[in-house]
C-alpha cells in the first residue's frame, strides 16, 4: 500500500474523533469527516451519496442494477453545485449512467476505492456527460470515488474532487481512502440511518412483533401473545432485524432508542 506512517496516524485519529461524536449529532460528524478527509487527502470538495437497492431483481436494462441514490451531502455547496447534483439525478433517473458510476455499481458488495483511470479509459471518460455537463462547469477536473457496503441493500459512497491544474489522484490517495473505509463501517452505518428517507417498511404482523420485541418478553411469550408458533415468531424476528440492519434484540433496542425513541412502533 502507498501509505506513510503519518497517514496511518491521521486516519486513526479521525476514526477516534468520529467515534467520540454522539450519534444524535450526525451532521456535525459528517462535516468533520469531510473537512478532515479534504485536509488529509488534499481535495477541494468532498461529498457523500447514500444509496439503497430498491429492486433486488432489476430490469436487465437497468444500468444501476436496482440501486438508487436517495441522499447527497457535500462539504461545500452553492447554487452551481446544487444544479450539478440535480442534473446528475435526472440523468440517473433516465437510466443514463456515467462510466465511473457504472464501474462502481459493477463492483457492488465490496469495499472499494477507484481511481478513475483504473476504471475508465481516458477517451471514454472525456466523452461522458458527467465530465462535460456536471464536473467541469463547477470547476472539477479530477475525481476519486469509493464505496462502503453496509449490508445487502445499502451502500455509502464518498467522493473527493480536485480542480483543473491540480495533480490527479494517485495510489496514495486511493489507498488512504480504502483504509478509512475499512475502519469506518460503524460510521457509515450511522450515516445511512441518519439520512434514510423513512424507517423500514413493516407488514402489520411485523409491526405487532416489533412492538413486543421492544419489551422484556421472550420470543416464545411474543408468539403466545400473538397466537404464533415459535418458528413463525422467530421468522418474523429475523425479518425485522434484517430490515433494521441490526444484530439481535439488544442492537434493535439501541437502534430504536437512538433514532425513533419518540415514535411508537
Amino acid at each position: 500500500m502507498y501509505i506513510r506512517d503519518d497517514d496511518l496516524r491521521r486516519i486513526a485519529r479521525l476514526w477516534h474523533e468520529l467515534a467520540e461524536i454522539p450519534a444524535a449529532r450526525g451532521d456535525e460528524a459528517l462535516t468533520h469527516c469531510f473537512a478532515q478527509l479534504a485536509q488529509i487527502i488534499g481535495a477541494g470538495n468532498v461529498f457523500m451519496v447514500a444509496a439503497a437497492r430498491e429492486n433486488p431483481s432489476p430490469d436487465p436494462f437497468d444500468r444501476m442494477r436496482g440501486w438508487r441514490a436517495y441522499t447527497v451531502r457535500r462539504l461545500h455547496r452553492d447554487d452551481a453545485r446544487d444544479r450539478a447534483v440535480a442534473s446528475t439525478m435526472r440523468h440517473f433517473k433516465a437510466n443514463a449512467v456515467d462510466p465511473l458510476t457504472e464501474a462502481l455499481v459493477a463492483r457492488i458488495g465490496t469495499t472499494r476505492a477507484l481511481l478513475r483511470r483504473e476504471a475508465v479509459d481516458d477517451a471514454t471518460w472525456e466523452r461522458s456527460w458527467m465530465v462535460n455537463e456536471v464536473m467541469r462547469p463547477i470547476g472539477v477536473e479530477h475525481r476519486l470515488i469509493w464505496a462502503q457496503t453496509v449490508d445487502a441493500g445499502r451502500e455509502s459512497c464518498i467522493g473527493i474532487d480536485r480542480g483543473p491544474g491540480e495533480r490527479p489522484f494517485g495510489e496514495r490517495e486511493r489507498d488512504l481512502l480504502h483504509l478509512f473505509l475499512l475502519g469506518g463501517l460503524g460510521f457509515h452505518r450511522e450515516l445511512l440511518l441518519a439520512h434514510a428517507p423513512t424507517r423500514p417498511r413493516l407488514t402489520a404482523r411485523e409491526q405487532a412483533v416489533l412492538r413486543l420485541l421492544l419489551t422484556e418478553l421472550s420470543e416464545r411469550e411474543i408468539g403466545a401473545a400473538l397466537g404464533l408458533t415459535p418458528r413463525t415468531t422467530h421468522q418474523y424476528v429475523v425479518a425485522i432485524l434484517k430490515k433494521f440492519a441490526v444484530k439481535g434484540r439488544v442492537g434493535l433496542m439501541a437502534h430504536w432508542l437512538r433514532h425513533y425513541r419518540d415514535d411508537a412502533p
